[in-house]
């Protein structure tokens, strides 16, 4: 049986912006380019525009947590469009994933290698050293 613990809860949207000064985005509805999807594309913009167009009906009506909550946080702290400062802050955060990896590995004693494979099969390797244990091309 586990005794009792400490923990911390950290918003990790506010520790982000702190460290970084750009919003975390915590999730996307992608479509991979070069693939047919115009139906499935169409599909999210008419859910995201439904979405939109009841967001009040649904900030009114839903039950779950209280009123003044969810008008906060469906009106304003969720992000409907990804515009310049979500995207630099996406592009950041995947920059980060990939040295926390590197450091990561690092203290195992392990040569490491971030390297992304496109759709082709393709290797690209960075071109300069992107954090510690990271190799260029």
């Amino acid at each position: 049986m586990l005794g009792p613990h400490r923990h911390e809860t950290w918003d990790l949207g506010a520790a982000w912006f702190e460290m970084t000064n750009l919003p975390f985005v915590y999730a996307v509805w992608a479509l991979r380019r070069g693939v047919e999807n115009s139906t499935l594309r169409r599909q999210l913009r008419e859910a995201r525009d439904f979405g939109l167009d009841t967001l009040d009906d649904i900030i009114r009506n839903r039950t779950e947590y209280d009123y003044n909550f969810r008008k906060d946080y469906l009106g304003w702290h969720v992000h409907y469009h990804l515009a310049s400062d979500e995207k630099r802050g996406r592009e950041a955060r995947h920059r980060q994933i990939h040295r926390t990896a590197a450091q990561t590995w690092l203290g195992t004693g392990l040569r490491t290698e971030i390297c992304v494979v496109s759709r082709q099969g393709n290797i690209q390797r960075p071109t300069s050293n992107d954090g510690p244990g990271t190799t260029g091309a």
